[in-house]
């Protein structure tokens, strides 16, 4: 496949290579004749950057503030999740399964951070990373509730030792079972 020759009113014609994908082009500058793409402070060069590489710095400057959102939202996930792992903490002592749902949360946490750090040092596998713990922290929410349903319905009557220790109860509760 031949290059593409594109040509630059600030500077000599650019050759492109044309194995590029035109995905890398965003919409904002791919329809956008160069002279009208230079914003006021980018028009005037002074130094050893020409206008081109300031209008390709403007872009890029662009698309990372999207790329910024990523952190964002990585960031209040995990500290969210660390949230909920701390308020798991002090239930842990009473409950297996508390301290099961904190140990989740807390792995999900640790990941969302460890994921955002690899997400800013401009690593592609922190994605993947990221996607997989929503996968983990929406099967252990799943797991976490699934549990529950078949306790309340195959377990004990959490009523059962109240009847036992005050008998009268018993009387004046009925029906308390098909609640």
């Amino acid at each position: 496949m031949p290059n593409i020759l594109v040509e630059n009113p600030y500077s000599e014609p650019v050759e492109i290579p044309a194995h590029l994908p035109a995905a890398y082009r965003t919409k904002e500058t791919q329809d956008v004749p160069p002279q009208q793409a230079v914003s006021p402070e980018v028009a005037t060069p002074t130094g050893p950057l020409s206008a081109d590489h300031l209008r390709q710095l403007s872009a890029a400057g662009e698309r990372l503030k999207k790329l910024s959102k990523v952190s964002k939202v990585a960031a209040f996930n995990g500290w969210s999740t660390g949230f909920f792992a701390a308020c798991c903490i002090p239930f842990a002592f009473f409950s297996r399964t508390s301290a099961l749902m904190g140990i989740a949360l807390g792995v999900v946490t640790w990941n969302e951070f460890r994921g955002r750090k690899r997400f800013q040092q401009f690593d592609i596998g922190s994605l993947r990373l990221l996607g997989w713990n929503q996968v983990g922290f929406m099967s252990a929410l799943i797991v976490y509730s699934l549990w529950m349903i078949v306790s309340v319905l195959v377990g004990p009557s959490p009523y059962e030792e109240q009847f036992r220790q005050n008998p009268e109860l018993r009387g004046m509760v009925k029906n308390v079972e098909k609640m």
